[in-house]
């Protein structure tokens, strides 16, 4: 089991977020990233757990402090590659709000949802507005089943 942080990112400082760049800490598992995070004195009620993947998000220095003390730097395509794998490790069901959240998302670069996925995720979302249900298979593919 690990901690990783991907790359350094623009981003657009905020009365939240003050800074310029961010990164991202994620782990194989939500204890490991609590227990990383605790180290890197990292408030609980920062930790972001809506949408696609559950994370941290760092500043410039907080991600060298994590990589000082053992977390595994990626690059964004390795990150994108893990979160796949941590999810489909996890192999949860996706109910609406996170199909809604993902979609949110998309806008967004550094949400990780490739262009290829985005018809998936919107007939994933219909299909589970009307009742089916959505899930991801051992392969990260999605199994939409709907409403009979």
């Amino acid at each position: 089991m690990s901690v990783y942080v991907d790359e350094l990112q623009p981003c657009v400082p905020n009365k939240n977020w003050p800074w310029a760049h961010s990164s991202h800490l994620f782990a194989d598992t939500a204890e490991e990233l609590h227990s990383f995070a605790a180290h890197l004195q990292l408030k609980r009620e920062w930790f972001q757990d809506e949408g696609y993947f559950p994370h941290y998000d760092l500043s410039s220095r907080k991600q060298a402090l994590a990589i000082q003390i053992g977390a595994v730097p990626l690059t964004r395509e390795a990150a994108v590659d893990k979160w796949r794998n941590i999810s489909i490790r996890s192999n949860q069901e996706t109910d609406c709000l996170r199909i809604r959240q993902n979609l949110r998302n998309f806008a967004d670069p550094f949400y990780a949802v490739a262009a290829w996925e985005r018809p998936a995720m919107e007939k994933a979302l219909q299909t589970c507005a009307s009742g089916g249900e959505v899930a991801l298979d051992d392969a990260g593919r999605w199994i939409i089943s709907p409403k009979t």
